[in-house]
């Protein structure tokens, strides 16, 4: 049950991070970009809910590898300008002109 629990939070937090950095995305970027973070986002919500939905329950290797890719896309949140980047004031000369 914690560990069904602590691999929503995981998933639950993917999610979120997947759904800012699609938030972020400007129209020119690449498909595969857009796609890479569209799946993941649908994939960690399943994941998620798993046990509600299909009755199968993470194992622990399940919520460490969860926590893991969690982790990972926390530690990548400065690439894409924080937590809050797209409030912050664009610095860069593309951002300026709007490319």
């Amino acid at each position: 049950m914690i560990s069904a629990l602590l691999n929503l939070l995981f998933c639950a937090g993917i999610a979120w991070a997947c759904l800012c950095r699609l938030n972020l995305i400007k129209p020119h970027y690449p498909l595969r970009v857009i796609l890479r973070y569209a799946i993941l986002m649908t994939v960690a919500l399943t994941y998620g809910v798993a046990p509600l939905l299909f009755k199968e329950w993470p194992s622990a290797v399940g919520t460490t590898f969860s926590g893991g890719v969690f982790v990972s896309m926390v530690l990548s949140l400065r690439h894409w300008g924080g937590v809050f980047g797209h409030f912050q004031p664009r610095t860069r000369k593309e951002d300026r002109h709007g490319f």
